[in-house]
């Protein structure tokens, strides 16, 4: 029963994953531009439910990916710090990606991607230290001591932040 009910959801997902694909995925880009944002959710969960339908599939990962997936947050910091250029504009949008070695486009987006990574695994790396020194797993006077200081820190920034706001006006 195992087997069939596993053949069933199969099905029922292939099924539903041709008729996104027909539907939805081969629209106009303007048109699918329109409706990605109520049905990008399809795909996802048909791959999920697909990928977690035997143990033998849940047990198998890309490490690339999964490299990657630890750094995500990271990257999202430091894509427009490393990645974007703004034209030397202060508090300009990135328009373009930053230039190391001009008129060679794919090197530099090699080079600036490897120095992207390279520098958002890093800022994982220093986060996780950062944390456990911060957060200490079994210890709670270091955690006690840690959240005083810094709640002592906090609350002599916002009265210093009061103090500039009334002078200021």
């Amino acid at each position: 029963t195992a087997l069939c009910i596993r053949l069933i959801v199969i099905a029922a997902c292939l099924g539903s994953g041709i008729v996104y694909y027909h539907q939805i995925y081969c629209l106009p880009k303007l048109e699918y531009n329109k409706v990605h944002p109520f049905t990008s959710w399809i795909p996802l969960t048909i791959f999920i439910v697909l990928r977690n339908i035997t143990p033998n599939l849940r047990s198998v990962h890309i490490a690339k990916y999964a490299f990657l997936g630890k750094i995500t947050l990271e990257t999202y910091i430091a894509q427009f710090h490393i990645w974007l250029s703004t034209n030397n504009v202060p508090n300009g949008q990135p328009t373009k990606l930053l230039v190391l070695i001009p008129n060679y486009p794919l090197v530099n987006f090699i080079l600036c991607t490897a120095l992207y990574v390279f520098v958002s695994f890093r800022l994982f790396n220093v986060t996780n230290n950062l944390k456990l020194y911060l957060l200490p797993l079994n210890d709670n006077k270091s955690l006690l001591y840690n959240f005083s200081i810094f709640s002592g820190l906090f609350v002599s920034g916002l009265l210093v932040s009061l103090v500039m706001h009334t002078f200021v006006e």
